[in-house]
């Protein structure tokens, strides 16, 4: 009986495992404009500035966006007066 070839078996493994990792990918990387994937995951889409509050930093830069970790409440109100010292996480996209 004759022994199974070694680099077939590992080159089989390679492409089984690729196809596994794409599958897993294809399915958990969103495949939308930025405001579609905001709004159907309820974060909050910033219509005037092309911004989504809340996205992941790994979603943002997938999409292409600016991340930001740390940006202020009142960043679109320079008027304010008072502003709540709260981080707010949120991602840019060009216009």
């Amino acid at each position: 009986m004759k022994k199974p070839n070694k680099a077939l078996l590992f080159s089989l493994s390679a492409i089984a495992l690729l196809i596994i990792v794409l599958a897993i990918t294809y399915r958990f990387i969103p495949m939308q404009t930025p405001q579609e994937y905001c709004q159907e995951k309820n974060l909050t889409w910033v219509e005037n500035y092309s911004e989504c509050e809340s996205m992941e930093q790994e979603i943002c830069d997938y999409l292409g966006g600016e991340y930001t970790e740390c940006g202020s409440a009142c960043r679109h109100e320079p008027e304010a007066e008072y502003c709540i010292l709260m981080c707010i996480p949120y991602c840019t996209f060009d216009q």
